[in-house]
């Protein structure tokens, strides 16, 4: 159990929410604005926009994953972490992930419920708004358990 106290630490809170948040906000904001200036419009404007910063968002602290575990493999955990820890570490990964998820996923739901008649004949919209927040939430914490399962059983530390 401690272990997976330690890599959550490492690697969920210093790399994955720490690190990624700060390169998402770096990145999406220079993205952000090239494509304003391109389009001349603010890309969150369009799903393909929104999706497209969400797809940079889950790549990047994807990307600050990797890193955090090999860290955490050299310097932290030379044997292999069990798996048991893995799963406690992914849970706490996902209640960080929660309170950025879940103010969004309410705000389509309350969306939702003020305008249901659009939604009835707009059911498409609807998938389109829910799309993006349960990406993030499901998308994060499996690409936090599967990248972690195999840099941490499958590399070298070296």
């Amino acid at each position: 159990m401690l272990a997976g106290l330690k890599h959550f630490a490492v690697v969920g809170l210093g790399f994955a929410l720490v690190a990624g948040w700060l390169l998402t906000l770096v990145v999406n904001t220079a993205l952000g604005a090239a494509l304003a200036a391109l389009l001349r419009e603010p890309p969150e404007k369009y799903y393909v926009g929104s999706a497209l910063l969400t797809l940079v968002s889950i790549s990047l602290i994807a990307l600050c994953v990797v890193f955090g575990n090999r860290v955490f493999r050299r310097r932290f955990a030379p044997t292999p972490l069990p798996f048991s820890s893995l799963l406690i570490s992914t849970g706490l990964f996902l209640v960080v992930v929660l309170p950025f998820v879940l103010p969004q996923l309410f705000q389509v739901l309350r969306q939702y419920a003020d305008n249901t008649r659009y939604f009835y004949h707009h059911s498409s919209d609807l998938f389109l708004m829910f799309s993006l927040p349960f990406a993030r939430l499901v998308l994060l914490p499996v690409a936090y358990f599967v990248i972690s399962r195999s840099v941490l059983r499958g590399m070298p530390s070296t």
